[in-house]
């Protein structure tokens, strides 16, 4: 069992977002002294991922709404850091081409570390998606050309594409824009291609992954990437 580094909540509020997903603005008592990817509000018996933080300010990806008495009582006073997921590393320490993959509550995560990267990083970023059934944004038309990939994938989302990140989406439930599918599959198809792409390139560049995916989802994509030397692969395990 993970330790867990027990936060004090000051106040909180949720904003309803596409597909199904909530918000979850946190404002603590004082900064954490490091962040998790992944956090559980216990007296909920609820589990959400981070999206966004700054000092005191939390923000978290939950797919389950709260009830109103948790938040009209002030009845929610604790939220617990699993440490077993805290980012020793930062992506943006190194300057090295990375592909982010995130899934459902792993988006909160992906986007978490895509903000960071898009301030400091100059090597290629890359990023794919899936919803189980919907995404917590609008999917709009991709900006930027993903080469190699299915033509029918051409939705993207609006924040990574204000980053200047590319990125492409998959779904099993056919959504417009997507990539008709799973995440490993169009994570094979993104193999594929820059394998491809690493023939005619003389001086390829390695590239990193880091994965913030249900386990499932890690193994399997971590099976896809073990073939390929220029490729590491990181998994973290997400609900």
């Amino acid at each position: 069992m993970p330790q867990m580094e027990t936060l004090k909540i000051k106040h909180i509020s949720q904003s309803p977002q596409a597909g199904g997903f909530y918000v979850l603005n946190l404002e603590l008592e004082q900064a954490p002294t490091s962040l998790a990817y992944r956090y559980t509000l216990p007296e909920a018996a609820l589990q959400a991922t981070l999206f966004h933080a700054q000092q005191t300010q939390l923000q978290l990806l939950s797919q389950a709404a709260l009830e109103p008495a948790f938040l009209e009582n002030s009845a929610l006073t604790t939220l617990s850091a699993l440490t077993d997921t805290m980012p020793e590393k930062t992506l943006a320490e190194t300057q090295q081409a990375t592909l982010l993959l995130g899934a459902d509550l792993g988006i909160g995560p992906l986007l978490y570390e895509a903000r960071r990267l898009s301030q400091t990083h100059r090597a290629p970023l890359f990023a794919l998606l899936h919803a189980s059934e919907g995404f917590p944004f609008a999917v709009k038309p991709a900006k930027f050309m993903a080469s190699g990939l299915p033509v029918q994938a051409i939705g993207a989302c609006p924040l990574l594409e204000d980053w200047k990140i590319p990125n492409r989406l998959s779904s099993a439930w056919g959504l417009p824009g997507c990539y008709d599918g799973n995440l490993p599959e169009l994570f094979a198809r993104w193999l594929e291609s820059e394998q491809q792409l690493r023939t005619t390139n003389k001086n390829p560049e390695p590239w990193r992954v880091r994965a913030f995916l249900p386990e499932s989802l890690n193994q399997a994509c971590a099976q896809l990437a073990h073939t390929y030397s220029w490729l590491q692969f990181e998994a973290i395990d997400v609900p």
